[in-house]
Order: structure tokens, then sequence, then C-alpha cells
């Protein structure tokens, strides 16, 4: 979708519409988040409960999307924009500037990228 979601909330929500538009059902999306009932994802997609940081990661995978963005938008939710970014630019200090342009023009333009090793070819080719 090309509306960037306000909210976790409404992030999970569009995210399982998609899935669900390619043929996966939330039953099978809870089930791979280790949820046991499915209902957990409508509470979480009405807001009537939130995911919790010890269950991000299963719930990335089960979505399909990049490890640590779930996790990102829950932390900058939670805590707000501003100490998210002072975070993240103290964790991201191993990174030099270009490094961290190009990770940032792929986050914003590429909603699930996926680097197989015909991307790393072609990322090799366009910085030698």
């Amino acid at each position: 979708m090309n509306k960037k979601p306000k909210t976790v909330q409404q992030f999970i929500a569009n995210r399982i519409e998609e899935l669900r538009l390619e043929g996966k059902s939330q039953k099978v999306i809870a089930a791979e988040a280790n949820y046991q009932n499915p209902n957990m994802l409508t509470m979480i997609k009405q807001g009537s409960t939130k995911v919790s940081f010890e269950r991000a990661m299963d719930l990335e995978k089960a979505l399909e999307i990049p490890k640590g963005k779930l996790l990102r938008l829950m932390i900058m939710e939670h805590f707000g924009e501003e100490l998210f970014a002072a975070i993240q630019e103290e964790l991201d200090t191993q990174l030099s500037e270009p490094e961290r342009q190009i990770i940032h023009a792929i986050r914003s333009s590429v909603p699930h990228p996926v680097f197989d090793e015909r991307a790393k070819r072609v990322l090799v080719a366009l910085l030698s």
C-alpha cells in the first residue's frame, strides 16, 4: 500500500489485508505468529490490545515483513519520534553517512525489499 500508516495498529491491519488479498488467511497469520486465538489479530487491528515487544519478531515473520521493521514502529510509537531518532542515531554510528543514505532510500521506496544474490550483484555493480 502506498499510504504510510500512522500507527502500529494501522500498519498491521494494512499488512494483514495485503496478505489476505494474496491468499493468506488471518488464521494462518495468527498461527505463524504463535497466537493460539486468531481473534488476537482482530483485537490488535481494532486497537483493543497491543502487540507485546516479545511477540514482535514472531509477528514480523508471519506478516512477511523485514526483520526489525515492526519493532522499530512499536518503539517509535511507544517512546516518541524524537527519542527514537536519538536512539537510532546512536545505534547507527557504525554506518557511514553514504551507507545510511542508501538504507534510508531503500526503506523509504520499497515496502518489502528482497535482498537475494541478484539484488546483491546489482547493488555492487551500481556502487562500483
